[in-house]
């Protein structure tokens, strides 16, 4: 039961702590284990008292949590279901072989059995037992200590090995076996970085069984098993382990695809496979010809269709592309179209016609809904309809898929970060950055997520990071000059500015910013050189008005910040340079239009407005 592997979870060495101070012999250990077991059994399915049985639980596997899980055991056979987002997944196994059922993949898999050996090499049927070990196998105890394991204060007993019938494990290796400090159970067995936990023993119809089982690897992430219920009461049904027509169906093609395998390749299949490996290699039109010569020995081979289609979309053949793809769907059988409809949504995406790659998608998601590809796409497709719930959706479903995927963290966190979850974002970055995801714009992405949040040294570092990875972005020097300038850096913003105006003279908004920068520190002539700078060369852009009104007012020029703030909402109406320009015509003692001005900006919402209405304008 290779695949069923669910007596026997790993535990990484992380979880380990120091050891302390040691407290018991191993003699006394093992006596006092020997003692604490003997009146119960455990788990052994070759016992006829345990040779079937059910157990029911959750399981949760990385982000994917409280998934049910049934596993049922019938003398050497097992079969577990778990249900995931409205699919089954079911895994069967006898003495010879077992096949799974996974939503996530096409059909059905086979695999034979080779032998009921977990990954530290003991009988996966069975509880591991110390005493034969011991006194049969002649393992040879060596020392005890107390140790911690996660939070937990355990005892560690480590033995010297010794090659036996009883399991399949070398002679001279050091093994470490974990007791609980009160109830002396074994909680545990460890060897060279892989560990098998299992915790909170219950007592049914006298048999000593956990109801916790926990693996945690640098592979495949945390992995947990909660057990609710033992059942060794239910008569089970010797049908659940046989293999339905469906299955058997799948299981000749599976031997005949196997059978192939071994045999000499057609020469299509010489073409088809040179011509893949070229399109790995991103040599599009080399893989073109391939697929060229191939189809000119069969032209109804959907699958060469197919492919050609992707090097043509990959080599900016679009349309043609399309028409392999369409040609494909002609030729092919309903298994291969959420392929084809995936395909074609694609380069529906590269040509712009959203709605037409959404179609695609959705149809290729009604037939595979566990498909991270697709998912992937239609999560990314989203961000062009500013979708950005629907970016959440599709992106939280193929990190469900697979959740090593870095882009899918990325990807989510830029989703995220758009609807305002700006700290569930910030965490998506993370992961992503964990997951490998180290791209300049990533880096940049998350730096303004940083700033959102008000973390801006932290959001500073990321730029920079962004910087070094990709140094011809002006868009990274400008939000770096933004980051120093809300920490008051002002001198360090004008240098970034400066940066910016040498690669390009032509930025109005670069001029418009550092004038702001140079009127905060109080150089004024440099300030105003800047922003007329900038107006000339954008006029329309009412905010450039508004930033040498500003100015304007500050050298107490308020007949000029008037005839800016004029400019500005001539181009744009806004309550708050409304009221500016009310103020401003306070200090200039005309007091009627400024009544004028206070009076639109409260009427447009500004709460200043309302208060300078009450205190300017008193009837």
């Amino acid at each position: 039961m290779k695949n069923l592997s669910l007596l026997a979870l790993m535990l990484f060495l992380g979880l380990t702590q120091p050891a302390l101070a040691q407290e018991i012999s191993t003699k006394k250990l093992i006596n006092n284990h020997f003692k604490a077991i003997e009146k119960y059994k455990t788990l052994d399915i070759e016992d006829e008292s345990m040779e079937q049985f059910i157990m029911r639980g959750t399981m949760a596997v990385g982000e994917i949590k409280n998934i049910p899980l049934t596993i049922t055991y019938w003398k050497s056979h097992a079969r577990m279901e778990m249900e995931f987002m409205g699919a089954k997944m079911i895994q069967v196994s006898n003495d010879s072989i077992s096949w799974t059922k996974d939503p996530f993949a096409k059909g059905y898999t086979f695999e034979k059995e080779d032998g009921d050996v977990d990954a530290l090499g003991f009988d996966e049927t069975k509880a591991y037992d110390l005493k034969e070990l011991i006194e049969l196998a002649g393992w040879e105890p060596l020392e005890v200590k107390e140790t911690v394991l996660d939070s937990l204060e355990v005892y560690e007993l480590m033995i010297k090995t010794k090659a036996s019938d009883l399991n399949d494990i070398e002679s001279d290796l050091t093994y470490s076996f974990y007791f609980e400090k009160d109830t002396y159970f074994m909680i545990g067995v460890s060897h060279d970085d892989v560990y098998s936990l299992s915790l909170n023993y219950d007592v049914i119809d006298n048999i000593l069984l956990p109801t916790v089982y926990l693996s945690i690897s640098e592979e495949d992430g945390v992995m947990r098993m909660d057990i609710s219920e033992y059942d060794f009461e239910t008569s089970i049904d010797a049908a659940l382990f046989e293999m339905t027509q469906e299955v058997r169906e799948a299981y000749s093609a599976h031997l005949q695809a196997e059978k192939s395998k071994t045999s000499e390749p057609s020469p299509i299949q010489v073409l088809f496979e040179e011509g893949v490996s070229l399109l790995g290699e991103k040599k599009y039109d080399d893989a073109i010809k391939k697929f060229n010569k191939a189809l000119e020995i069969n032209a109804n081979d959907n699958i060469v269709l197919n492919r050609r289609g992707l090097a043509k979309l990959y080599s900016g053949d679009t349309y043609g592309a399309i028409a392999d793809f369409g040609r494909a769907m002609e030729l092919a059988d309903s298994t291969e179209y959420p392929t084809l409809y995936n395909n074609l949504g694609l380069a529906k995406y590269y040509l712009g016609d959203y709605k037409g790659a959404r179609a695609d998608y959705e149809k290729a998601l009604e037939a595979d809904s566990f498909n991270i590809n697709y998912n992937q796409n239609m999560g990314l497709l989203m961000f062009r309809f500013d979708d950005y719930e629907g970016v959440d959706k599709y992106y939280s479903r193929a990190i469900a898929i697979d959740s090593t995927v870095g882009k899918s963290y990325y990807h989510r966190a830029i989703g995220r970060a758009e609807l305002g979850k700006y700290e569930e974002a910030y965490a998506d970055y993370v992961k992503a950055g964990e997951l490998g995801v180290d791209l300049a714009e990533y880096h940049n992405y998350k730096a303004v997520t940083l700033y959102r949040l008000e973390r801006y040294s932290e959001a500073g570092e990321a730029v920079q990071a962004a910087i070094e990875r990709d140094s011809t972005n002006n868009q990274y020097y400008y939000n770096l000059a933004e980051i120093y300038e809300v920490n008051e850096e002002y001198n360090k913003a004008v240098d970034q500015y400066n940066h910016l105006l040498r690669r390009d003279s032509t930025l109005h908004r670069v001029y418009a910013a550092r004038a702001l920068a140079y009127w905060e520190l109080s150089l004024m002539k440099a300030a105003r050189a800047d922003i007329d700078k900038a107006i000339s060369m954008s006029p329309e852009s009412a905010v450039y008005y508004d930033y040498r009104a500003y100015i304007k007012e500050e050298a107490g020029d308020y007949t000029g910040a008037i005839e800016d703030y004029t400019s500005s909402l001539n181009l744009e109406q806004d309550a708050n340079i409304y009221y500016r320009r009310g103020l401003a015509k306070i200090n200039i003692s005309n007091k009627f239009d400024a009544c004028t001005d206070f009076k639109k900006a409260a009427e447009l919402g500004n709460e200043d407005g309302k208060q300078a209405l009450s205190e300017h304008c008193k009837l």
